[in-house]
């Protein structure tokens, strides 16, 4: 099956730092490589890319602090997201003009929940 993996595997750890109130979370995912399924042409229809090329596997790890509470009824986070910068693309569809799109590197994200 086209932009399917064989192995996928999902880690996640929390422990807490400051007990009922801080914690700090990491995550690790893995995908196997994946098949591409489409040809990619040029204007005068020659193929540019060879149909059944793999996006290759990756490992990606984020990192998390989340409090609770720190503040009557509010919630934070902070997360760091593909920390270690691993550069990796998807299968592309048909739509596309690649057969495989690069994801976005390293991110960073401040959420705030505040519950009334």
């Amino acid at each position: 099956m086209p932009d399917s993996p064989q192995q996928l595997v999902k880690l996640h750890l929390s422990v807490p730092v400051i007990r009922d109130k801080l914690f700090a979370g990491i995550e690790l995912h893995y995908m196997s490589a994946r098949p591409t399924f489409h040809n990619t042409t040029d204007g005068f229809g020659q193929p540019l890319t060879v149909q059944g090329l793999e996006a290759d596997d990756f490992t990606v790890v984020n990192f998390t602090l989340l409090s609770r509470e720190l503040i009557k009824n509010l919630e934070a986070s902070v997360s760091l997201y593909n920390a270690l910068d691993r550069r990796y693309g998807d299968p592309a569809t048909r739509f596309h003009r690649q057969d495989v799109i690069e994801q976005d590197g390293r991110s960073f994200r401040v959420k705030l929940v505040y519950r009334f």
